[in-house]
């Protein structure tokens, strides 16, 4: 990937993960978030601990 482009990737699976959560798919909402996570190998920045907050939000949210 070029520079730019795996944050862009990141992005898109996070507004997936979010589009999910509104329509009430939270099981769309971990799996878009997940996904999201694996692209972040190396983590600069918070990026990574944002998007574990977000995979643990949705975790606590979905019912047992």
């Amino acid at each position: 990937m070029r520079p730019g482009e795996s944050e862009i990737a990141v992005t898109k699976d996070i507004n997936k993960a979010i589009d999910d959560v509104n329509e009430d798919d939270l099981d769309g909402a971990l799996k878009n978030a997940k996904k999201a996570r694996k692209k972040l190998s190396n983590c600069p920045n918070d990026t990574c601990d944002l998007v574990d907050d977000v995979i643990e939000l949705i975790e606590k949210a979905k019912p047992f």
